[in-house]
């Protein structure tokens, strides 16, 4: 076990929640899977062995090669969200205003290294990073911080990615999932503090955050890796 995973696992850090999916995931895996062949760009950073790429829906400028989020610029569609309406309908449905959005494709045999998000330390607000898994399989697994699950197609999931995580797909196929980055209402603020069972936005919380991030920086010095450990993927 890690040391950031020993932490959250002390302290009874909630990381990963199911949220409730208001709109037929049937339809919104039929578009996006259409959409499967389309460009895909590869995701920057170091944190993956070469197999992840990305295709966005919603970016900075409507651009859809702009994959990190920035600070006081519009985010708009991309001119490859106009032909998956099911999609564009959901995410109008979300209550929040939409940050980046992205279907994410990772290859078989091919994984995401240990590394955390900070999208606050980019544009100073929250964002809730939802994941609805299009395409996968028992053998695609995340860790998030000391929590190792399998998200399964046709479930919304909400997770604290500003906590380290990894992921790793064993199958034989793509693993392919839509995330959507959200600035959630106030009212959606308090729903997922009841399912979290914590104020996502409280000392509490980033105290428990700052922990883990120092923990890991001092392995990745430790290990003689980069210290860039903050990506905002």
């Amino acid at each position: 076990m890690f040391p950031w995973q020993a932490y959250t696992a002390h302290h009874g850090v909630q990381l990963m929640r199911p949220v409730p999916l208001g709109a037929a995931a049937v339809h919104i895996a039929e578009e996006c899977l259409s959409a499967a062949a389309a460009t895909y760009y590869k995701q920057a950073g170091p944190y993956h062995t070469g197999g992840w790429a990305v295709h966005p829906l919603v970016a900075p400028d409507g651009d859809p090669v702009q994959q990190f989020p920035v600070a006081g610029r519009p985010y708009l569609p991309t001119p490859h969200l106009n032909s998956l309406p099911f999609v564009s309908d959901f995410l109008a449905s979300l209550p929040g205003e939409l940050r980046r959005v992205r279907l994410s494709r990772l290859a078989p045999g091919q994984s995401i290294m240990w590394h955390l998000d900070d999208f606050e330390g980019k544009t100073n607000e929250f964002v809730a990073r939802l994941h609805l898994p299009l395409v996968s399989h028992k053998a695609c697994l995340i860790t998030l911080s000391h929590v190792t699950r399998h998200w399964p197609p046709g479930e919304l999931w909400c997770a604290d990615f500003r906590f380290p995580h990894t992921v790793v797909n064993s199958w034989t196929r793509d693993r392919l999932h839509l995330v959507i980055d959200l600035a959630p209402s106030a009212r959606y603020l308090t729903v997922l503090a009841e399912l979290f069972g914590d104020d996502l936005q409280g000392p509490s919380r980033r105290d428990h955050i700052a922990v883990c991030a120092s923990l890991l920086r001092d392995w990745r010095m430790g290990n003689k890796l980069s210290t860039c450990d903050r990506d905002d993927v």
